[in-house]
């Protein structure tokens, strides 16, 4: 019965894809499609075209394509990685801006090594210049929207967290924009500091740069000690939107200093963070069976690793951007078996929690599952 239905369904989408060519053989050009693909070309391939070290521990990577399409600033670019056998995707913020980025084709993240990082240290020791990347460009909802941000705005900064900032400020120079920007950056220590030729070429009439060292660095002018409430109202004006990125603790610890403030919380906006490992006190490992279309795989899956990871760590790939529950583009369908998503990750809608359809990046198996995935259509075309 699956193999007739599917026979149906393919002989359905040949007969629809041959009616739509067939009605619009008249039609010299489809300009709206043509914007569309300027604006949203999907998945494009790059080639990386220079490394730099910007600090001790990270490296800013330029990747040209001339498919770069015009994205806002604050954007990320979903980055799909071929490392040794696995597939898998990383999210970077664009620190270049959407109009030099769109005009000369190219992007420019940074990549910071972590700590038993796979992808991070991949890209920070391994990719080499003429590489090849399959990526997204203009992703997230991190970006200065004038419908809803006020003019003013205070962009609270952990360490590589500044990089969505780089790219606003970078807009905000170009464009000559009604737009004021402080940036309050934080770092422990003055070699910390990432990039920093960049960061003071950003300063302008519209743009401030305030450095924050927790560690005092002489002949440096920066506030000292922690971001906290008595800093940030030195630089907060009556009517300003906040946005904060950074490390988890970080933005916890903001929080608490924020509501020390006489404001509306509302206008404060945090940046989503991907999720790691759960800190679990018994470690177990579940079978999880995976429906690929016809195909049938049994997968082990730790209760601290979300499914996407153990997917991944499979040699199956699931299409994923943000790794933070927010996109969805991890989505698959839960057939049986109990699973935990916390609170602040549980981004699905209501019909999605209703049918047990999960976002797998931030989704943990409680007991052994049976799950529905799609494979992306790249990866047969790549092959």
């Amino acid at each position: 019965m699956k193999i007739k239905n599917l026979l149906k369904t393919l002989k359905n989408i040949s007969l629809r894809r041959k009616t739509i060519k067939k009605s619009c053989s008249s039609l010299e050009k489809d300009y709206i499609a043509s914007i569309n693909k300027n604006l949203h070309p999907g998945l494009i391939t790059g080639k990386v075209s220079s490394i730099e070290a910007v600090s001790k521990a990270c490296k800013k990577i330029r990747i040209e394509s001339k498919d770069v399409p015009l994205f806002k600033a604050g954007s990320y670019a979903s980055l799909i990685l071929k490392i040794e056998n696995t597939i898998t995707s990383r999210a970077y913020s664009i620190v270049s801006s959407p109009l030099t980025s769109y005009k000369e084709k190219y992007i420019e993240i940074i990549a910071k090594e972590k700590a038993d990082g796979f992808v991070s240290a991949y890209l920070c020791h391994d990719l080499k210049v003429d590489d090849e990347i399959r990526m997204e460009v203009g992703l997230g909802n991190f970006v200065y929207e004038p419908l809803r941000d006020k003019n003013n705005i205070l962009a609270i900064a952990g360490g590589s967290g500044v990089t969505p900032f780089v790219s606003i400020a970078k807009d905000i120079n170009e464009r000559n924009l009604d737009v004021n920007i402080t940036i309050l950056l934080g770092d422990k220590n003055y070699e910390d500091i990432i990039d920093l030729p960049l960061l003071d070429s950003l300063n302008s009439k519209r743009v401030r740069v305030v450095h924050v060292l927790e560690n005092k660095y002489p002949s440096f002018n920066s506030e000292v000690g922690f971001i906290d409430a008595s800093i940030i109202k030195k630089y907060l004006k009556e009517d300003t939107s906040i946005f904060v990125s950074g490390p988890k603790g970080m933005k916890d610890y903001l929080k608490k200093e924020l509501s020390k403030l006489p404001m509306d919380m509302r206008k404060v906006r945090f940046d989503v963070e991907p999720t790691g490992t759960l800190d679990i006190q018994e470690e177990k490992f579940y079978n999880i069976e995976v429906h690929i279309g016809l195909e049938v795989r049994n997968i082990k899956a730790k209760n601290s690793e979300s499914i996407l990871v153990a997917l991944e760590r499979n040699n199956i790939y699931v299409h994923s951007a943000c790794r933070s529950g927010e996109c969805g583009f991890c989505r698959l369908k839960v057939i049986k078996g109990e699973y935990l998503i916390r609170e602040e990750n549980d981004h699905r809608r209501y019909s999605d929690k209703e049918a047990c359809y999960i976002h797998s990046c931030v989704t943990y198996p409680l007991s052994d599952m049976v799950v529905k995935v799609n494979i992306p259509s790249f990866l047969n075309e790549e092959e």
